[in-house]
């Protein structure tokens, strides 16, 4: 069957209104419905610089899949431009328009026929999704239909509250900036420098902050005033401590003369320790041990008059049993008895009843 060819004037304002297009043909093929258009609207935006294109590259021809006209599978060809970024700062040499409504980077059908086929994946799934799809004569397969759930888009809306700070790509030497939306903690955009001119750049992409956070960066200040000089700007509480405690310092070490010298603590004697039901036990232990050792009684007699109390000195004999220095220790380890060190005497020293 011969194609029906028909020029058409004003089919954009039918099947496509609000777009920069200029269709140009349309073509009816066994219930297919290609049409042909370019791109006519002004020159676009670099994405990563938002810097405007002055020169044009090249074009070439882009198929976008759309929603059915008259019951038919609409398809748009679409020549589309190729820019020059002439920003030397900028590490995109080259871009492509996007007609807004009508085309996205990476995508090959409309927004509108991927909203049809989203709400078809989420009510029917893979399969029942394809069998609609393919009677409304939509092109769409089980696994586009599916790639549909994996990643929904998420509303965009200006943040409230913007948040501003840079970052070390490598220390001391190259700095980025990264922005924000404090209210949902989700980052809004990175940039690679902290120059005036890309974060005010930036700022005009995403218009509509009411409240700005930034630090002491003159850089930012700036972009701030020229892109957003309606918004209130703040400082963060992290940085305000930061420079509080570098203020405080730098006082510290002004004046560090004046600060007097910490005390000198005496080396004698370490102090007695406080009085408890366990010490005054051990401290009796200690002293009856003690007065029977000075008696002339073996080992095996005072474990026996003290109740296997004596057991744990049997290792010191008894000189070093006989020359404990209880009345001028400290009562270091009263909670539980462990065995001595090689060399370490059994008997260890306590500090003196007060009783």
């Amino acid at each position: 069957m011969d194609p029906f060819v028909m020029r058409v004037g004003t089919l954009e304002n039918v099947l496509m209104p609000g777009l920069n297009l200029n269709v140009r043909q349309l073509t009816t093929v066994d219930g297919h419905l290609p049409a042909e258009a370019a791109g006519c609207g002004p020159p676009g935006r670099c994405p990563q610089c938002a810097h405007p294109a002055t020169r044009i590259h090249g074009r070439y021809w882009h198929r976008i899949s759309e929603l059915r006209a008259g019951g038919r599978r609409l398809t748009v060809r679409l020549q589309v431009r190729r820019f020059f970024c002439d920003q030397s700062q900028c590490q995109r040499r080259t871009f492509v328009e996007q007609v807004t409504g009508l085309t996205e980077s990476r995508r090959r059908s409309s927004p509108a026929a991927r909203s049809a086929m989203r709400a078809m994946a989420i009510e029917l799934g893979g399969r029942p999704g394809r069998r609609l799809c393919t009677k409304l004569r939509l092109h769409g397969r089980q696994t586009a239909l599916l790639g549909q759930l994996v990643a929904p888009p998420v509303p965009t809306r200006a943040p409230r509250t913007l948040g501003i700070d840079e970052f070390a790509f490598r220390k001391g030497r190259t700095y980025g900036t990264i922005l924000v939306d404090i209210e949902t903690s989700r980052p809004v955009d990175v940039l690679p420098d902290r120059g005036t001119g890309s974060v005010a750049a930036c700022l005009q992409e995403h218009p509509g902050a009411e409240i700005m956070c930034r630090d002491r960066l003159m850089a930012f200040t700036k972009a701030m005033r020229q892109a957003a000089p309606e918004a209130l700007e703040v400082t963060d509480r992290r940085h305000l401590l930061r420079n509080l405690s570098t203020a405080v310092e730098m006082t510290c070490r002004r004046h560090r003369a004046c600060l007097r010298r910490p005390a000198t603590t005496d080396a004698g004697q370490p102090s007695a320790a406080p009085a408890t039901p366990l010490l005054d036990r051990v401290r009796q232990r200690h002293r009856k041990v003690n007065e029977l050792a000075a008696g002339g009684l073996s080992l095996s007699t005072l474990a026996a008059a003290c109740n296997r109390t004596a057991k744990q000195y049997g290792a010191t004999g008894r000189k070093a049993l006989r020359t404990s220095s209880f009345q001028h220790g400290t009562a270091a380890r009263v909670s539980g008895v462990s065995k001595p060190r090689q060399g370490q005497p059994v008997v260890r020293p306590l500090a003196a009843s007060t009783s």
